[in-house]
């Protein structure tokens, strides 16, 4: 096989035998007649929702957010990483991109904030990489009512949010919006947060801030434990930031172990603390991941050992598998 230049993916078992000969390695998709037992379910959050359009989750015994949601996360997240500052200067670097990871998707909120900071403020051509766990997403029923009292400056990319969200499923989903002059990558890693910040880890490229916002300590003490701290440190570099609302012992212990200087500042509001601080050391957990940064697939390394990619079947699966290759950089033959 050596020498050969092209891969195949297979989406119909009967074309193997056109493989041999061309292909340097083979990708098989098949359909069983008999279901599957689904064991990637997650269980969605439980929500209620008070007289005032205030979401609470029933599984926790906490609120998502409050009457001041938006103005405590810009305080809190966004000015706590600084971001608006660190983001003007990505047209500095070479890359252009800057990664944030968050500790409790929930309705997005935060997420949504981070773009509109990025929007305005990341010069033309610039990429933002957001990743954030979630064990409980939310339904789309409630992610709708959530969107609906959002302010119009952030409506429209939250609709498209919406259009987009996978309720379900214990999995990575990537999601891409294309606004006018940037780029704007969401990863959703579905399931527990230490378990999937884990599975990701590696030493090449590492997140820029976090926004840790999980249930209050007391409510849900896994989401702020030891074995989360340290995925969180083991995607940090020298420099990584993040910010959170609590300012609880536990939290700053666990941070300070794995290699965080904790700074204990004003809270907002009724809050008299909040923790930020800097990583500053060089990660010592490090494993091996099959799952890459999406700037990975497209780098002359990997552009030159799969220049080529031909596709047979050009059924539902083969056309998105071909979309999704063309959009990560290769050339693809889609044969029907």
């Amino acid at each position: 096989m050596t020498g050969l230049k092209k891969s195949a993916i297979l989406t119909d078992s009967p074309y193997l035998s056109y493989a041999y000969g061309d292909y340097t390695y083979l990708t098989i998709f098949t359909i069983r007649g008999t279901a599957d037992i689904n064991t990637t379910k997650l269980d969605n959050a439980s929500i209620e929702w008070s007289s005032d359009d205030l979401p609470r989750s029933t599984q926790y015994g906490d609120i998502y957010s409050n009457v001041e949601a938006i103005a405590e996360s810009q305080y809190v997240f966004i000015q706590g990483n600084a971001l608006k500052e660190r983001i003007q200067k990505i047209e500095k670097t070479d890359e252009k991109r800057f990664v944030i990871g968050e500790c409790g998707f929930g309705f997005g909120l935060n997420f949504l904030l981070a773009c509109e900071c990025f929007i305005r403020f990341a010069s033309p051509g610039s990429t933002l990489y957001y990743i954030a766990g979630e064990l409980h997403p939310v339904l789309k029923r409630d992610l709708q009512r959530f969107i609906r009292l959002l302010p119009d400056t952030i409506l429209s990319l939250a609709n498209e949010l919406l259009d987009t969200y996978p309720e379900n499923g214990k999995t990575l989903h990537r999601i891409t919006f294309n606004v006018s002059k940037c780029t704007i990558q969401l990863d959703l890693l579905y399931g527990d947060a230490a378990s999937t910040f884990s599975s990701i880890c590696q030493q090449k490229y590492q997140v820029d801030a976090w926004i840790m916002d999980g249930f209050s300590p007391d409510k849900n003490e896994t989401m702020w434990n030891k074995k989360l701290c340290d995925s969180v440190a083991a995607l940090s570099k020298q420099g990584t930031t993040f910010a959170t609302y609590t300012s609880a012992g536990l939290v700053r212990r666990n941070l300070e172990e794995v290699g965080f200087h904790v700074t204990k500042s004003s809270g907002y509001g009724k809050k008299r603390h909040m923790l930020t601080g800097n990583f500053r050391q060089t990660p010592t957990v490090s494993k091996k991941s099959a799952w890459s940064f999406p700037w990975d697939s497209t780098s002359q390394a990997s552009a030159e050992k799969h220049r080529k990619i031909c596709i047979i079947g050009a059924g539902i699966t083969g056309c998105a598998t071909a979309h999704a290759l063309a959009r990560r950089g290769f050339a693809v033959d889609l044969i029907e």
